[in-house]
C-alpha cells in the first residue's frame, strides 16, 4: 500500500488534470457561445481550487509553486481580458461577457494565491 505522501501526490495529480479538463471544457463552451455552461465549469473550477488550496495547506508547497502559479493564472488573466476587449471592439459583446466571467475566476484564484504567498512571507513576483 502506498504510503501517504504518495497517495496525497496522486490526489493532487488527479485534481490537476481534471481542473485541466475542465478548462479545455470551459474554453470550448466559450467559442460554441454557451454562457450557461461557461458559468458551471467556472463554479466547478473554484471548487475544484478550493479543494486543491485544500491540499496545498496540508502539504505546504515550496514558495516556488506558489510564485509560479500567481505568475501563470495571472497571465492566463490577462490573455482572457485582452480577449474580451479584443471580443468588445468587434461587437460581440456575448462572448466578451463570457471571457471576462472565465477571467473573474481567474482573479478570484489570485486572491487565494497572494493570500497564501502572504502566509509564506515571500515578496511579490
Amino acid at each position: 500500500m502506498p504510503d501517504l505522501d504518495q497517495q496525497m501526490a496522486a490526489l493532487r495529480e488527479q485534481l490537476n488534470a481534471l481542473a485541466r479538463q475542465v478548462n479545455a471544457v470551459t474554453e470550448a463552451a466559450d467559442s460554441e457561445d454557451a454562457p450557461g455552461l461557461v458559468d458551471t465549469l467556472s463554479d466547478m473550477r473554484l471548487h475544484l481550487n478550493d479543494a486543491a488550496a485544500a491540499l496545498d495547506d496540508i502539504t505546504n508547497p515550496p514558495p516556488d509553486d506558489v510564485l509560479a502559479r500567481i505568475a501563470e493564472v495571472t497571465r492566463r488573466r490577462n490573455e482572457l481580458v485582452e480577449a474580451a476587449s479584443i471580443a468588445m471592439a468587434e461587437g460581440d459583446d456575448g462572448t466578451a461577457a463570457d471571457l471576462l466571467r472565465v477571467a473573474a475566476g481567474h482573479s478570484a484564484d489570485l486572491v487565494e494565491l497572494h493570500k497564501r504567498r502572504t502566509e509564506l512571507g515571500l515578496e511579490r513576483p
